[in-house]
This record gives C-alpha cells, structure tokens and sequence, in this order.
C-alpha cells in the first residue's frame, strides 16, 4: 500500500515532461476503483484519485499523475 504526504509539495507538470524527470518509470495503469473504506483493499484501487488517475512505477517506487499534477507516494 501506498500513501501521499498531503502536506507535501505537489508537482505540477504536463504527463509528456515525466519520463524526463522520473528516469526509468514506466506507465502501469490507471487507478482501476475506488473506494470510500480508509485502506484500499484492491490493486490500483485508490481513495483520493479517481479513475483518470495514471499510475507510473520504478521497482517499488509510485508516482500518480493526476489533474496535471504528480503525486509522490510513499510504500507503507
């Protein structure tokens, strides 16, 4: 499972600049549901982001492009 520090700073950036940044992430999928529980329970299962939500990852490392903005999440 994977969280974001809301209080963290939010990245802004167009989806074509973040290979660029993030070298070596891939694109995995979208957040596929989405939940009103505490925890997700489900793979790409999200509470904060909907469906538009696109999930990039580099070995366990998780970033979330959402609404033009970057999400860096942090593995629990």
């Amino acid at each position: 499972m994977y969280v974001h520090d809301e209080p963290g700073e939010l990245i802004e950036m167009e989806e074509s600049e973040i290979i660029d940044k993030y070298e070596g992430y891939e694109y995995v999928g979208n957040v596929a549901d989405t939940t009103k529980e505490t925890y997700p329970k489900e793979e790409l299962q999200a509470t904060d982001f909907g469906k538009e939500a696109k999930v990039y990852a580099k070995d366990d490392n998780v970033i979330i492009f959402y609404h033009g903005r970057i999400f860096e999440m942090t593995k629990l």
